[in-house]
């Protein structure tokens, strides 16, 4: 008599059959008590990109009141330094970070960088003096290059499959929202009662919240901690008992034959350089943020009030300002709503082919600035376009690409360092795009930003996976 006993499966299919079992539970409720606890974990930690919004918007309004006022205190050039001190303590950071992760966790990194994050907005604010403000900034980049990789990390972990991308969106919705409360307040008031509120006022909750929260439990599996810690993380952020040791099993499955967590840096560094299936999603991820800096959209966001100031003397560029950055804050509740409905790849294709015509028309004003000198209107309309694609699709595509492609065993590292490569980016676009300006003018930079856009296009269309839909288990396995 035949046996009716199934066929058995191979690896690969009971991985895939585990991965099932997991995500069909949590598709039951639309929204539930674990739902709320998971928006409420990803709005906690993104309270650190809150700051970074206030520091990004520190740049041009520090720029506009310091050194084209009569009432600043610097030169041009101490001005500079203290904007581009950010960079410089956000790469410090980012490498501290790369030790510290796997011995701290994300969440207790979070809880010792926020007191350190609130002593340099007041010495910001108090300070007068160019070395102090220097450090000040530095001291700032270097609290939120610690925790910017973990904050993204833990949002990643504990969300869904189903809310990873929308709730990706927060740390990116956060920076808006700041942003635009200092660009709000230093239209009335000096930039240092900006940053006294905006700097401060994010990281108390953020402080608190962290310590109620739990490690997230791919973290916790990753570095050898106990699976039934892994599985109460579970049960707080999915309350699904019947599928929790799933789960586990899946997050196990996905760390066996790879490189421990709790090896030595050099040798997680050395994994994601020479196994392909590390170096590889490093490698699209160094290219994309490097397309994501030298775009359009950064140069809006850390120039912003001063690129208005220079396209017409007749309204107060912080006004103009506040409009784009509430379409950049549009694009980013709409990108909630569509990357998880049209993908990944499509989003970033189409928001960068228009963010592409936004930056020809913002060159094509300054080219004949002589002559449009009455439409300065086209600048805004220019800068609308640009932001409001950075918020849909450029941004957020980008950052939950980098939450999504890097593999558990090697994320601390390998987040890092990308983060350290982001921040040396950073410094140097913000460094030079004075210099940039004065040798192509801002017709020729916008311009060459504009063939980058294309650049994006294709880039994604042949080496971007779409990961819409997949648990990070799957993505990581293909």
């Amino acid at each position: 008599m035949a046996s009716e006993r199934p066929e058995m499966k191979d690896g690969e299919d009971q991985e895939e059959e585990v991965a099932v079992a997991v995500v069909e539970p949590r598709r039951r409720a639309l929204f539930d008590r674990h739902t709320a606890k998971q928006v409420a974990a990803a709005l906690a930690f993104s309270q650190t990109h809150s700051v970074i919004g206030a520091a990004v918007a520190f740049i041009s309004v520090f720029i506009i009141q310091e050194s084209q006022t009569e009432n600043g205190h610097l030169s041009v050039g101490e001005v500079t330094w203290v904007v581009s001190g950010l960079p410089i303590g956000l790469v410090a950071g980012n490498l501290l970070s790369t030790v510290l992760t796997p011995i701290l966790g994300y969440r207790r990194l979070v809880q010792l960088a926020a007191p350190v994050s609130i002593c340099s907005w007041l010495t910001l604010a108090l300070s007068f003096r160019f070395p102090l403000l220097l450090v000040a900034r530095v001291v700032l980049g270097v609290a939120l290059g610690v925790t910017d990789g973990p904050v993204r990390a833990y949002i990643s972990e504990v969300t869904s499959e189903r809310l990873r991308g929308p709730l990706g969106m927060l740390p990116h919705i956060c920076i808006t929202i700041n942003m635009l409360a200092v660009y709000g307040v230093s239209s009335q008031t000096s930039w240092r009662n900006a940053v006294l509120f905006c700097g401060i006022a994010p990281s108390v909750p953020q402080f608190l919240a962290t310590l109620l929260l739990p490690d997230a439990a791919k973290w916790l599996l990753a570095h050898g901690y106990p699976a039934e810690d892994a599985r109460k993380s579970i049960l707080f952020f999915r309350g699904h008992p019947e599928t929790a040791d799933l789960e586990v099993k899946a997050i196990l499955s996905s760390l066996k034959g790879d490189v421990s967590s709790r090896s030595p840096v050099l040798v997680r560094m050395r994994a994601v350089l020479t196994q392909s299936r590390h170096r590889r999603p490093f490698l699209l991820l160094l290219v994309q943020l490097f397309l994501f800096v030298f775009n359009s959209g950064e140069a809006i966001a850390n120039f912003t009030t001063v690129i208005f100031a220079a396209a017409t003397s007749d309204s107060n560029p912080y006004y103009s300002t506040i409009w784009v950055v509430l379409a950049r804050l549009l694009g980013f509740f709409l990108s909630a709503w569509l990357i998880e409905r049209i993908g990944r790849v499509r989003l970033l294709q189409a928001s960068a082919g228009v963010q592409m015509l936004g930056s020809v028309l913002v060159g094509f004003f300054f080219y004949y600035r002589s002559s449009l000198a009455a439409h300065g209107w086209l600048v805004l309309v220019g800068a609308l376009i640009i932001f409001f694609t950075y918020g849909v699709g450029i941004a957020p595509v980008t950052w939950v690409y980098f939450s999504e492609l890097t593999a558990s065993a090697v994320r601390s590292v390998s987040l890092n360092v990308l983060l350290v490569c982001f921040g040396l980016m950073m410094f140097s676009f913000v460094h030079s795009y004075v210099w940039l300006e004065s040798v192509l003018g801002i017709h020729g930079v916008f311009w060459a930003l504009s063939v980058l856009s294309v650049v994006q296009i294709v880039f994604a269309q042949i080496w971007l996976p779409e990961t819409r839909g997949l648990t990070l288990e799957q993505i990581q396995s293909r």
